[in-house]
């Protein structure tokens, strides 16, 4: 979805759609403009807003928005806490209050509901219940706000190219934004200090049943935590049940890769061009939304481009 407007109040629908209660107030109203472009489902949003003028914002969201000023400059404050654009990327959780001052602002937001933060965090972390409240808004720390740009810079070049329309896509794209959260900002309680441990017997069997899931799930958007999920364990110990019996230690995320893959070949094989087959077109069906990556890929599996074999 993309909007503009040069109206405030349209505006404030705009951000209100799907976030919570949201007023603007241009500095100058015949020079305002703001658009969005944003792109997700109900598990969450990735979003780029853009003011083009002066403006001053007061909000509370009932999602947890993380953003990310990539253009201009802003200062924000959430109770006593206050920063700015260069501080990073900042966090604001559901209910809080935050106002925000900026000019000429580009920033690349993230919504993300609390049940799938919730769901999310119980799963990685083998809980059945996770704390979410935060300890200070701003990432653990300067490495950890980098990790979380680059990923939201890849989450929005997805978004922007038409790729995170792609069920497979959307789904690994929103899991890794809910992890990067858990991960690199900081928990008022660390989950890793309750988090069970599992025995090493299980291991096996939650790879042969987890590595059968995976291949008759993979043209679903499905993530390893959904397989942990099925199997019955932590992704933590998938993940070594994997390292310890998957062929070339594949963890779970590359075995699905290699699933999709094979699903590709397969269709690369049965395909047709003079039916309007492209390589492009099976390689996003099985969630792969770079071409050129899909085909190197390809290449290393199977000795051959992907386009000789569709065109054979």
């Amino acid at each position: 979805m993309a909007a503009r407007t040069t109206d405030p109040d349209q505006a404030e629908t705009l951000i209100r759609g799907n976030t919570g209660v949201y007023s603007v107030a241009p500095a100058e109203a015949a020079s305002f403009s703001f658009s969005v472009v944003r792109g997700g489902d109900a598990r969450g949003m990735t979003s780029r807003f853009a003011y083009g003028a002066s403006f001053e914002t007061e909000n509370v969201h009932d999602v947890f928005t993380i953003a990310s000023v990539v253009e201009g400059s802003m200062r924000w404050e959430m109770g006593d806490v206050r920063g700015s654009e260069v501080d990073g990327p900042f966090l604001q959780a559901p209910g809080v209050r935050m106002r925000t001052s900026g000019s000429g602002v580009a920033a690349e937001g993230v919504a993300l509901p609390s049940g799938f933060l919730h769901d999310t965090a119980c799963q990685v972390y083998a809980l059945d219940e996770v704390d979410l409240r935060f300890a200070a808004p701003r990432a653990i720390d300067a490495g950890r706000g980098h990790l979380w740009l680059k990923l939201t810079a890849l989450a929005a070049s997805l978004r922007d190219s038409g790729a995170l329309a792609n069920e497979l896509i959307r789904a690994a794209v929103l899991r890794n934004l809910a992890v990067g959260v858990l991960e690199w900002f900081p928990l008022a309680v660390d989950p890793r200090a309750t988090s069970r441990v599992w025995r090493a017997e299980s291991q096996l069997r939650a790879y042969q049943r987890a590595r059968d899931f995976l291949d008759d799930h993979a043209s679903l958007p499905i993530t390893v935590d959904d397989a942990a999920q099925h199997v019955g364990v932590p992704t933590a110990v998938l993940m070594r049940a994997f390292a310890a019996h998957a062929p070339l230690g594949l963890s779970p995320a590359q075995y699905l890769r290699r699933s999709r893959l094979a699903a590709a070949h397969r269709d690369l094989v049965r395909g047709d061009p003079t039916r309007g087959d492209s390589v492009r077109e099976i390689a996003l069906r099985w969630g792969f939304a770079h071409p050129g990556r899909f085909a190197a890929q390809y290449r290393a599996a199977y000795g051959r481009n992907p386009s000789r074999v569709l065109a054979r």
